[in-house]
């Protein structure tokens, strides 16, 4: 956790994509607490939020198949 606050910020995509940008974010993370998905959107302003119930830092480990379909359904595969 140290690292990840006193840590040089990291360079991040584009503001501006090709692709339509999702944000996953888990209702019980603990290492990105909900509250900070305000950030995340202020960041990526046409990105869509997408909720993961049940589900903590991350996704592909708490709720697979919801991944997986997002995935599917965002890139129209």
């Amino acid at each position: 956790m140290r690292d990840l606050a006193t840590a040089p910020e990291q360079e991040g995509p584009a503001a501006e994509t090709s692709r339509p940008v999702v944000i996953g974010w888990g209702r019980q993370d603990r290492l990105c607490l909900p509250r900070q998905s305000a950030r995340a959107m202020g960041a990526f302003p046409s990105a869509r939020l997408h909720w993961f119930e049940k589900c903590g830092h991350f996704p592909m480990w708490d709720q697979p198949e919801e991944t997986i379909q997002l995935i599917l359904d965002e890139t129209d595969t």
